[in-house]
């Protein structure tokens, strides 16, 4: 996943990091970067976008179902 992350934007790794690996509030995201909640869940959305794309260029889609917070909800 490391791979991964450092070929996404800086912003992006950090935003995912930051919510998913440490648990960070998105509402305490929000204070960090000084911007709205919903930007906090646009950035999200648009940052496990970018990771599901890069991830699917290096793996199969076995090992992307593996990994919980990239299933899409159906």
């Amino acid at each position: 996943m490391r791979d991964v992350l450092s070929k996404m934007k800086s912003k992006d790794a950090e935003l995912l990091l930051l919510a998913y690996f440490n648990r960070t509030p998105l509402q305490s995201i929000a204070l960090l970067y000084n911007i709205p909640l919903g930007t906090v869940k646009s950035w999200l959305f648009r940052a496990k976008e970018r990771f599901r794309t890069i991830l699917a260029q290096e793996s199969n889609e076995e090992e992307m179902e593996d990994i919980g917070f990239l299933r899409k909800a159906v």
